[in-house]
């Protein structure tokens, strides 16, 4: 509660009738197991008004066997200005490696490896709602930074861009 002291209106924000309100989102099942499916601060809402929780996204796509790394993020649609999912994927690169054509160009390399990816990325995706699809993504050649906790600090790519 360090980040708290002395600091009335962030300590309103978060206590509310004597509960800590953390940010996390999630449900109680019919066994009353607690279940967390994602941040409040970080759900991507739909120009029709849908949720999407990227942790679930990411989750799915981190299942795959060519995906190490996942960070799933809205995106702008230039062309109809609506906000849509959109990812920035660190391929596992030993997997990568033995799936991509030998003696390749850097940028014919990248351009196989984002249309594997993109192929992995639909394929994982079929069968979602379409607003929970991903639209775009990024390719990133290097891990994502972490907090001690091995998670990915999301807020660095608070106002990440992804390319066309």
């Amino acid at each position: 509660m360090k980040g708290y002291y002395n600091n009335q209106a962030a300590t309103d924000d978060v206590i509310k009738d004597g509960w800590f309100y953390t940010g996390d989102i999630g449900y109680i099942d019919k066994e009353g197991y607690i279940y967390i499916s994602g941040r409040k601060k970080s759900i991507i809402v739909t120009e029709a008004g849908k949720n999407v929780y990227p942790e679930e996204i990411e989750e799915m796509l981190g299942e795959s066997e060519l995906i190490e790394e996942v960070l799933v993020l809205p995106v702008i649609n230039k062309k109809s200005g609506r906000e849509e999912v959109g990812a920035v994927i660190y391929p596992n690169p030993e997997l990568i490696e033995s799936v991509m054509k030998k003696n390749l160009s850097e940028e014919e390399g990248d351009k196989e490896l984002k249309d594997i990816i993109g192929k992995e990325v639909a394929r994982i995706c079929e069968n979602l709602a379409d607003y929970k699809r991903v639209k775009k993504f990024d390719i990133r050649y290097e891990e994502f930074p972490k907090t001690t906790t091995k998670k990915i600090k999301r807020y660095l790519f608070n106002n990440y861009i992804i390319s066309d």
